[in-house]
């Protein structure tokens, strides 16, 4: 079959053949199986245990939301898993046809134990690692700009699912794949999402909170968690309080998307959370050719310790270093070669330390990651 109707009979998609992944006895599938008949779309069968009754009226109604969203609709199916069809047998429903990943986005990646080459699709967890981490991996040490682009598509995800009422809330670093050399992007498990909020989902490494486990989790949820991995991508760090210390040294035109991000992150009253469509419009807009902020309405600036932005934001342009981010070219920005690869992609310019009147005690681990960037 090369089209697929929203309600498909298990016996008419052909033979099955292996599953992708092993039994999730914990999950809610029991298998992904390939289909002998039609190698890029995929049969996720429900686990009778786990989901013996799929909420059949969200899953439809995510199956056919693209079909009235335009461009929006066309986005959701060329960078997400999103469902083709429910899948039923014996009038019961018991899966969901999805597309499989795009095999252009595999690559060949080197154990960092054995230094082995295995090509597989690469979860975006490397980008929360620093440039020289992914070189040594045998992976071309992404840029800011590269770093950028793949942010710019996970939030416009998040604000296509956002402004339709659409709730994933499994933002985490394994469910979004990352194409390393045309900077692609992913986003697998959509199925699941529900509409208005659904029962807590935990993700190690991704815990609101302001959203206790066991509470539902909902649009503020979602904009909590992708803000997240968009600042752990965007950086190159993990840890939460060093991903928000190094957004403090960024370049001055990304200032508008730090702004968001930090607003988001540090938020102590979830229904006041920025929308991630603001967040998608900042990075959107921001241009290493532009000489100013790009902020949303009615934020706050945040400052960094030690001083404005404007103290701090130098970059190094040849052998020389300039305050000017107008002067920063794209072509400086770009991919950086593994053998210059570093620590940060945000780390581009000298450290210019705060005076003695603005000084506050350093933040655990500051003189590490301060000795870390000199070497």
């Amino acid at each position: 079959m090369t089209g697929y109707p929203p309600i498909v009979e298990l016996a008419d998609l052909g033979p099955l053949g292996p599953s992708i992944v092993g039994p999730n006895a914990g999950g809610e599938s029991i298998g992904i199986q390939t289909l002998d008949d039609d190698p890029e779309m995929l049969a996720k069968l429900y686990n009778p245990r786990r989901l013996a009754r799929p909420d059949i009226g969200a899953l439809d109604r995510l199956v056919g939301l693209p079909e009235h969203l335009g461009a929006d609709g066309v986005r959701l199916r060329s960078t997400t898993s999103w469902p083709r069809s429910r899948i039923v047998s014996g009038g019961r429903t018991i899966g969901v046809l999805i597309p499989a990943a795009p095999k252009a986005m595999a690559a060949e990646v080197q154990s960092p134990i054995t230094g082995k080459g295995e090509t597989r699709l690469i979860e975006v967890d490397l980008l929360a690692k620093p440039d020289e981490y992914i070189a040594r991996r045998g992976l071309p040490a992404p840029g800011l700009l590269d770093r950028l682009t793949v942010c710019r598509q996970l939030a416009a995800v998040g604000a296509i699912l956002s402004g339709n009422g659409v709730v994933y809330a499994d933002w985490s670093y394994a469910n979004t794949f990352w194409g390393p050399h045309d900077n692609t992007v992913f986003v697998i498990d959509v199925d699941s999402c529900s509409f208005g909020s659904r029962g807590h989902v935990q993700t190690v490494g991704f815990e609101d909170p302001l959203t206790p486990i066991g509470v539902r989790v909902d649009a503020a949820t979602d904009q909590y968690r992708l803000a997240l991995l968009i600042a752990r991508c965007l950086t190159g760090m993990r840890e939460r309080d060093e991903v928000i210390d190094e957004l403090s040294s960024i370049d001055p035109w990304l200032h508008g998307a730090r702004d968001v991000l930090v607003d988001i992150l540090t938020s102590t009253d979830r229904g006041r959370r920025l929308p991630l469509r603001r967040l998608a419009d900042v990075l959107d807009q921001a241009s290493p050719d532009r000489s100013s902020t790009v902020d949303g309405a009615n934020v706050t600036k945040w400052r960094p310790r030690g001083g404005p932005p404007a103290q701090r934001g130098h970059v190094t342009v040849g052998s020389s270093s300039v305050q000017a981010p107008s002067a920063v070219k794209t072509n400086q920005m770009a991919r950086t070669p593994p053998t210059q690869a570093r620590r940060s992609p945000l780390t581009t310019r000298s450290w210019n330390l705060p005076n003695a009147a603005a000084w506050t005690p350093p933040k655990k681990g500051f003189w590490r990651r301060l000795l870390d960037r000199w070497n």
